[in-house]
């Protein structure tokens, strides 16, 4: 047996041992199906039924009207309407808690009856978005009815688009970088280089190249110790690109063994650190719950998140730097207008926050913090409570005397928690401006460890103080996420963090990595990625439930190709691509996606298709070509020289006039010294 057929059996084996194209290979649930995609309208007088799940009755109210009620199109949510014979057409969308309403000139009307939305409905789901289109066409009470024009059946019908209950279509996302190790914060030099700190206290320069960026120079800062956290945030100054100030925080060790926080002002130059000047040495420090994010102010202020380190007296003592948001000057001074004067201190009653962001309209510094872990003794709350706060100037946020949501008039509860879920939030920005993320702009983007998710949050205007919606972006397609920051490009730039080992992190290969979001979620652009890569990968378009499964995976587009191609159908996709290469010399995916097609729909095992293939014309006159190269040069062109074969193949020469040809080349003459 060839290797090549050897190796035909084994890929068709192993494809009988993988699962069919489904949700389920990236362990993520398939959309459910919750809503209907016809109904149907027999006359003004009938009654209407639903082709599909849920059952409903519709019935018509006058001429040309109709009126009805879903009794479980959304988790028990009864719904009713009236369109009227205009040609109404209803759009919306369903989010958690909001309420919406129909749009066409407010031609639709509420029933009569009692205890009936006027006009509108709320949806009780707690998670997904979900959009819904419906029209109706009617022409006149005596007349024909049809979509669109007349016809004889009595009949008209009602489209909606179908509803799914699942993540949202995952933005494009692409690896800039790969290989390192937990990185925590990324600055964005004015020369195009990005500035990362990594955990084991390297500052790196990563230098853009013709694909993403390519590592330069791993400076190791003087004093950190890798321990915990280690090197965290960083800091541009505005002026950096004339002075090379960056501000860094890290973990020292004292001289007594014990472990602090400092924030020290370094001048950059191609990569190399000097001149060190400490601005702030002495905030607490240890091997968890550090915080560390450093952050300028759109004041020109430096704003710092520190955590509890385990000590949860510290949150809640005005002494002491741990557990809050502190603010200084950028050479390590009060500023005249802190909430107190002569403290650091700008909030407090913090655990472990580590995102901070302003709005770009309010200016209101947003930030994330960790609720409390089941994992770790003494926690005076169970779990989990994660939280996203806006800050108040002085505001006491009550860690460890509350967690989440709080009545407590001594503190200022949450945005929005994660309940009894968690999040472990971590680096956090406000998409802002008209680029290529403009349709996101104010909108609160961080990544989660625990989580394993980039969330995105909307607020309400004018005050934008409230919650619209939230929802959950690229759910387990990257693993940790920690660092999320808004570049000068206007892309998102997200950071792993799975070589940390917290929590059973688990790093992949190509960890730790920088990624770039660069378009935004689209169900049509999505759509028809999974058609390109059904189409590159299967040689098919895809069926229904495949597009819709796929379209609603959160996976990069590599990967959706990889999950297509470790499918059983995509293991015989690559066998019957093997047999081809073996047996006709060329790759059937180019040119004959139809004649691949046919082979891998066909019942055949590797050996029959090696053997049909080889008994089809093409195949026949393949083995010919060869016999030639055998007999007249003593070599098989399978080895080394398919495209020679594929030439006289394709030729379609007479097998004698070819015969000709290979004794007048020069490899036969040499061959047979002539």
């Amino acid at each position: 047996m060839s290797p090549l057929r050897r190796f035909a059996c084994i890929v068709l084996f192993s494809a009988l041992l993988t699962l069919t194209v489904s949700a389920a290979a990236v362990d993520q649930p398939a959309p459910q199906l919750l809503g209907i995609d016809r109904l149907h309208w027999r006359n003004p007088a009938a009654t209407v039924a639903l082709a599909a799940p849920p059952e409903a009755t519709l019935s018509s109210a006058a001429a040309c009207d109709w009126s009805g009620q879903w009794d479980t199109l959304i988790s028990g949510d009864p719904q009713s309407m009236t369109l009227n014979q205009s040609g109404t057409r209803v759009a919306g969308s369903y989010a958690s808690g909001r309420r919406i309403s129909g749009v066409a000139d407010d031609r639709v009307s509420p029933l009569a009856s009692g205890g009936q939305l006027q006009g509108d409905w709320t949806s009780t789901k707690d998670a997904g978005k979900f959009v819904f289109t419906m029209a109706a066409d009617c022409r006149s009470f005596s007349g024909a009815w049809g979509r669109g024009g007349s016809s004889n059946d009595g009949e008209t019908w009602l489209g909606q688009r179908v509803i799914f209950d699942g993540p949202p279509p995952p933005p494009t996302v692409e690896t800039l970088t790969t290989g390192l190790r937990v990185p925590w914060s990324i600055g964005f030099a004015p020369d195009g280089r990005l500035l990362v700190t990594q955990q084991p206290c390297l500052l790196t320069t990563l230098i853009p190249a013709k694909a993403g960026y390519s590592v330069g120079t791993s400076t190791r800062v003087p004093d950190c110790v890798a321990v915990g956290d280690g090197l965290r945030g960083l800091a541009l100054a505005p002026d950096f690109a004339q002075s090379g100030h960056l501000y860094l925080v890290y973990t020292y060790r004292r001289s007594d063994g014990s472990l602090l926080t400092r924030v020290s002002r370094f001048t950059e130059r191609d990569g190399s650190l000097s001149e060190e000047r400490v601005i702030l040495g002495d905030a607490p420090g240890g091997e968890i719950h550090t915080a560390g994010r450093l952050k300028f102010g759109p004041d020109g202020k430096l704003y710092l998140a520190t955590g509890d380190v385990l000590n949860r007296t510290l949150p809640q003592d005005p002494g002491s730097l741990g557990g809050k948001i502190l603010r200084f000057n950028p050479d390590g001074t009060v500023p005249a207008d802190n909430p107190t004067p002569g403290s650091y201190v700008y909030s407090l009653g913090h655990r472990n926050p580590q995102g901070l962001a302003w709005h770009p309209v309010t200016g209101d510094l947003w930030i994330t913090d960790h609720g409390p872990s089941p994992t770790i003794a003494g926690e005076p709350f169970f779990c989990c409570h994660d939280e996203i706060n806006r800050i108040v100037p002085g505001g006491n946020y009550g860690w460890p005397l509350s967690a989440g949501a709080t009545s407590d008039p001594r503190f200022i509860g949450p945005a929005l928690e994660s309940g009894a879920g968690t999040w472990a939030p971590s680096g956090a920005a406000f998409v802002h401006g008209n680029g290529p993320l403009a349709s996101w702009s104010g909108s609160f983007v961080y990544g989660t460890l625990l989580g394993q998710h980039l969330g995105r949050i909307t607020f309400a205007g004018p005050g934008y103080a409230t919650v619209q919606n939230s929802e959950k972006l690229l759910v387990g397609a990257f693993g940790r996420m920690r660092e999320v920051a808004q570049g000068p490009d206007g892309y998102l730039y997200l950071t792993t963090s799975n070589s940390d080992g917290r929590s059973g992190a688990q790093a992949r290969p190509g960890d730790d990595r920088i990624l770039r979001i660069i378009d935004l979620p689209s169900l049509e652009k999505r759509r028809s990625v999974v058609w390109e890569a059904y189409l590159e990968t299967l040689a098919r378009e895809p069926d229904p439930e495949g597009l819709d499964t796929w379209t609603y995976t959160p996976l990069p587009e590599d990967d959706l190709r990889s999950a297509l191609q470790s499918s059983a159908e995509g293991q015989r996709v690559q066998l019957v691509r093997s047999v081809y290469m073996e047996v006709l010399g060329r790759d059937p995916v180019v040119g004959d996606p139809y004649g691949l097609r046919s082979w891998v729909d066909a019942d055949l095992d590797p050996e029959g298709l090696l053997t049909a293939i080889g008994l089809s014309a093409e195949g026949q006159r393949m083995t010919a070509v060869r016999n030639l190269y055998l007999e007249l040069l003593g070599r098989d062109p399978a080895y080394g020289d398919l495209h020679g074969a594929r030439f006289w193949v394709d030729s379609g020469l007479p097998l004698d006039v070819i015969r000709q040809a290979i004794l007048a080349s020069e490899e036969y003459r040499q061959t047979h010294g002539g």
